[in-house]
């Protein structure tokens, strides 16, 4: 799956897809919708919680193809919530 498919995907609600540096993981359980794209298996890029979507855009600057990720998650993602803080996947869920 290319980048651009594994965004869109994430955006539209999928809850599961990978491709070489990101991926959709679904922590949801008992029908509650919780998904995060994750980019290079640590930096939660996004995430999207009972349809209410939140990018990190801390992120912006990390490195180029961070920055590139985030852009192309900006593409898709009108109107979610923008944090300027960074998220990782080991912080509390």
């Amino acid at each position: 799956m290319t980048n651009q498919q594994i965004v869109f995907n994430f955006t539209v609600g999928n809850t599961q897809g990978k491709s070489n540096s990101m991926e959709i993981k679904n922590f949801g359980a008992d029908g509650v919708t919780h998904t995060q794209l994750i980019g290079y298996g640590w930096a939660v890029y996004a995430e999207n919680k009972e349809g209410e979507l939140t990018v990190y855009e801390g992120w912006q600057g990390y490195s180029r193809t961070t920055s590139k990720h985030l852009s192309l998650l900006r593409q898709f993602a009108d109107g979610a919530v923008k944090k300027t803080a960074r998220k990782t996947a080991q912080d509390r869920l």
